[in-house]
């Protein structure tokens, strides 16, 4: 086996809500509604459905459903010939986060990979990773942690010599931190936020 070719996290999706006050996420009307259907015209398996429309019933999507799904994607990748794994990291707040690793195998082309990988994840994972990793009940979970880091935050910007609103919480003081000179990118790490 070669090295990685793709781990299947959501990443890079900017900060957990769009809340420039960094006070609540709130829950989009229709959320799990609209990833059902767009999962339906995206191709997804019955399986996916079922753990999506689960989460309608009840509101979220618990980290079973997410395990399963993550499970699914898995043996799909196995079943077309691909060394995949499951792998499972933990969220700045505490959660486990299911995922994937795929692995890269001699004589594969890379045109072959990415057309099976994206056809079993969108058979059996996209959409229960979207509705697990954005579900409001995960982004405010994500706004209370970092509001609580609001004493690091302000330490570290005022030590590189921003200034800071004493009224700002936590959540905006890491916005003022990546929007900021890069001598102050360091304070998300310090005050141990690795998902903004």
């Amino acid at each position: 086996m070669a090295g990685l070719a793709l781990v299947g996290l959501l990443s890079g999706c900017g900060s957990p809500a769009d809340d420039s006050e960094g006070g609540e996420a709130g829950a989009a009307p229709g959320f799990f509604e609209d990833l059902v259907t767009e999962a339906q015209d995206g191709g997804a398996s019955e399986n996916q459905l079922s753990i999506l429309r689960q989460a309608v019933e009840e509101g979220m999507l618990d980290v079973e459903g997410a395990r399963a799904a993550a499970r699914a994607v898995v043996q799909c990748f196995q079943d077309n010939g691909l060394e995949a794994k499951l792998v499972e990291s933990t969220t700045d707040t505490g959660t486990a986060r299911p995922d994937y690793q795929v692995e890269v195998l001699p004589g594969m082309s890379d045109a072959d990979l990415n057309a099976t990988i994206k056809a079993c994840e969108d058979a059996e994972f996209t959409w229960v990773n979207i509705a697990f990793q954005m579900q409001p009940s995960t982004q405010q979970a994500q706004i209370d942690y970092i509001n609580s880091k609001e004493d690091q935050l302000r330490a570290c910007l005022e030590d590189a010599g921003i200034q800071t609103d004493p009224e700002a919480n936590g959540y905006e003081l890491a916005q003022q931190a990546v929007q900021t000179p890069a001598s102050t990118g360091g304070c998300l790490e310090e005050a141990g936020i690795t998902n903004f």
